[in-house]
C-alpha cells in the first residue's frame, strides 16, 4: 500500500504536532506544579507574616490598653479643670509655687547661718578679748 506523498507529508507533520503537543502539555504540567509549589510557598510566607503582623498586633494592643489604665490612673493624679479633665498646667503651677516657697525658705536659711556665723564670730572677738583683758589684769598686779 503505498500512500500518497501528500498524505504521507500530512501524517508526517500531524505526528510530528501531536509530539510537540504533548512535549507543550508536559512542560506546561511541570511549569504548573512549579508555579503551584511556588503558591504554596508564598502562602506559607504570607501566613506566617500575618501571624506575626497578628501577634504583634495583640502585643500593641495590649500595651495600649495597660497605658491607658496607667493614663487614667495618672490622671486621677492631678486636680480637675473646669472641662473636668486633669488639670496639667495647675498642677504645674503649684509645683513652682513649692519650688519658688523652697528656694525663698533656703535663701532664709542662709541669710540665718550667715548671721549666726557673723554673730558667733563677734561673740569669739569679743571673748578673747575679754580673756586677753583678764589675763593682763591678772599679771599686770
Amino acid at each position: 500500500m503505498a500512500q500518497d506523498p501528500m498524505i504521507a507529508a500530512v501524517l508526517e507533520t500531524a505526528n510530528s504536532t501531536r509530539a510537540e503537543m504533548q512535549e507543550v502539555r508536559r512542560e506546561l504540567k511541570d511549569h504548573m506544579r512549579i508555579e503551584e509549589a511556588e503558591q504554596k510557598d508564598f502562602r506559607k510566607e504570607v501566613n506566617a507574616n500575618f501571624d506575626a503582623f497578628r501577634a504583634e498586633l495583640s502585643g500593641l494592643t495590649q500595651s495600649i490598653a495597660s497605658w491607658m489604665e496607667k493614663e487614667v490612673d495618672y490622671s486621677q493624679a492631678f486636680p480637675t479643670n473646669k472641662r473636668g479633665g486633669p488639670d496639667l498646667d495647675g498642677h504645674r503651677e503649684h509645683h513652682e509655687e513649692l519650688i519658688d516657697q523652697s528656694e525663698i525658705a533656703r535663701e532664709r536659711a542662709e541669710k540665718l547661718k550667715t548671721a549666726w556665723i557673723d554673730r558667733a564670730g563677734w561673740a569669739l572677738i569679743v571673748l578673747i578679748c575679754v580673756a586677753i583683758w583678764e589675763y593682763i589684769k591678772a599679771n599686770i598686779k
